[in-house]
């Protein structure tokens, strides 16, 4: 991980060096404006988000239904007979394990295809980027700058060629 960043850096080091810094054409892009207005990220946002909608609405009834059997259970305990009051605290407490085991396999679910969608955005991005940068006879491109001029952000350039891709 540590030799992802510093070639990078290695390579703007060279690039900076005396001699050396005219040559060396220089670009940036903002990356996460990139894949967050991308057209190709929304319809695959919406895509997961009607997929995973369905379960969602079902986690919720179910919450709900559990939460009113708590609130009855509650309410009823004290006329329920010892045997009867142990079996329901303890179906409700599987029934509450469960509920909560699902709900993580839910949220683990959504996070994984949020992981994998944001991945194959930055591989597309990445496509148009290089592309751009070809056309404009750029040498390196740095994401994320704390600072650049602006004329040397090609942020809207890409955003325009991945609108085009999306035709």
């Amino acid at each position: 991980m540590m030799y992802r960043k510093l070639i990078p850096l290695s390579a703007l080091l060279l690039a900076l060096t005396p001699g050396m810094a005219a040559a060396i054409e220089i670009g940036t892009v903002r990356a996460q404006e990139l894949v967050q207005k991308s057209p190709q990220y929304e319809k695959a946002e919406a895509r997961m988000r009607s997929d995973f909608e369905s379960r969602a609405s079902e986690l919720q009834e179910e919450a709900q239904q559990l939460q009113e059997d708590i609130q009855t259970f509650q309410q009823e305990a004290d006329l329920m007979s010892a045997e009867d009051r142990t079996q329901k605290e303890q179906e409700l407490s599987t029934r509450q394990n469960d509920f909560q085991l699902k709900q993580r396999r839910f949220r683990e679910d959504v996070s994984n295809r949020e992981r994998e969608l944001y991945q194959e955005m930055m591989g597309k991005i990445r496509d148009e980027i290089e592309e751009v940068a070809r056309e404009r006879g750029l040498d390196l491109i740095v994401p994320d700058p704390v600072y650049a001029a602006p004329e040397l952000d090609l942020t809207d350039a890409v955003l325009k060629k991945l609108q085009q891709s999306d035709d």
